[in-house]
């Protein structure tokens, strides 16, 4: 049983006429790490045991735009994101793959230019270029070391 009634309206505002966007994505944990960041200059740490921060964020934001995009299941990402990141991910592929009449593009998203900085924690934050076809992304995403391996913890893609 339905909560509630269901008005039909015309959209108000140009933002609700906008078409939902699969590829955006923005979860409370990422406006948490931003209220919490503090701006210090970082010097570079970056242990011997742990594999290169720049191809392996290419990897796991790419596959993280696929599995929005619904080119890729999401668990392909379990093992390379921490779980409350999984579960955002999880949650939002499942609504844009129930979306009526929307499908996925043709062409999958791919990362163009990719830009890593260490901070003093020692964790890595990304910046990656994405190409989707018609358009042409900013993403941004930290990586935490866990275990000898990296493992992305925030994600947003604008």
């Amino acid at each position: 049983m339905p909560a509630g009634k269901i008005l039909a309206r015309a959209p108000r505002t140009s933002a609700e006429r906008r078409r939902w966007d699969r590829l955006h994505f923005q979860t409370e944990l990422s406006r948490q790490w931003a209220r919490s960041r503090r701006c210090r200059p970082a010097t570079p740490r970056l242990r011997s045991d742990m594999p290169d921060p720049r191809r392996h964020a290419a990897r796991v934001v790419t596959a993280a735009a696929e599995v929005l995009s619904g080119h890729r299941p999401v668990d392909h990402l379990a093992r390379w994101t921490t779980p409350e990141m999984f579960e955002a991910l999880a949650r939002r592929s499942g609504l844009s793959q129930r979306l009526p009449g929307s499908s996925a593009s043709r062409t999958r998203p791919r990362a163009r230019h990719i830009h890593t900085q260490f901070t003093l924690s020692g964790n890595c934050e990304v910046a990656v270029l994405l190409d989707d076809g018609p358009r042409v992304r900013a993403a941004a995403a930290l990586l935490v070391p866990r275990r000898g391996r990296w493992v992305m913890s925030v994600l947003e893609i604008g």
